[in-house]
């Protein structure tokens, strides 16, 4: 506050003559500027946070492919045709290939350039270590009475329990709704084929 009030101080003019419209006006806009400065001139600077870089660093390649896949992907869902489809799965594929190879030379370059000194920051002693770090521990499953369950079958039944505890259906369907649903469940085949897939070529012809 106190430098903001200095800069205030040292920026403003007192023997401004103010005889017409236009000298209140300007008056006004130089009192605006005058503030913006100061306020400017004594809010500190935030330090520069650069982003660090742990992963690969994709080329101009991948990321036009990352852009081909994903609109040829917008087209397939827009459109629904099959060769459309086609064509996002190809990108796909080649994009895999490429993000492949990618990681391949980042981890050929990371292991070549470890070293065990204080130059390369400990980095192969850091990466031993985190090889050769311990798994986590996995939480003990209970099962619902309370009682840690032990062999497979306990937790299998547990998960049973928990997940049809979980996605139990609410009571807003009357009985009749969920006979009628169930024998519609239970029929052996479907009243009617599925629509078959068309293209745009053969709209396009009619």
């Amino acid at each position: 506050l106190l430098v903001f009030r200095q800069h205030l101080e040292n920026s403003l003019q007192l023997n401004t003559v103010l005889s017409s419209k236009e000298d209140i006006e300007n008056a006004v806009d130089s009192l605006t500027q005058n503030i913006h400065r100061a306020a400017s001139a004594s809010t500190p600077s935030e330090p520069e946070i650069r982003p660090r870089s742990y992963g690969i660093v994709l080329t101009r390649e991948a990321r036009e492919l990352i852009r081909t896949k994903r609109r040829l992907r917008r087209r397939a869902i827009r459109t629904q045709d099959p060769w459309d489809r086609i064509l996002w799965n190809r990108a796909a594929k080649q994009l895999k290939v490429v993000l492949r190879e990618l990681r391949s030379d980042f981890f050929e370059q990371k292991l070549s350039s470890m070293d065990y000194t204080v130059d390369a920051n400990y980095s192969l002693w850091k990466c031993t270590k985190a090889l050769k770090r311990q798994p986590l521990r996995w939480v003990p499953v209970r099962c619902p009475g309370g009682e840690f369950a032990k062999t497979e079958v306990e937790q299998a039944n547990a998960f049973g329990f928990h997940l049809e505890d979980r996605f139990t259906p609410y009571d807003f369907a009357t009985t009749e709704q969920i006979r009628e649903t169930h024998q519609y469940l239970q029929m052996p085949l479907q009243m009617s084929w599925p629509i078959k897939p068309i293209r745009i070529e053969e709209i396009l012809e009619i």
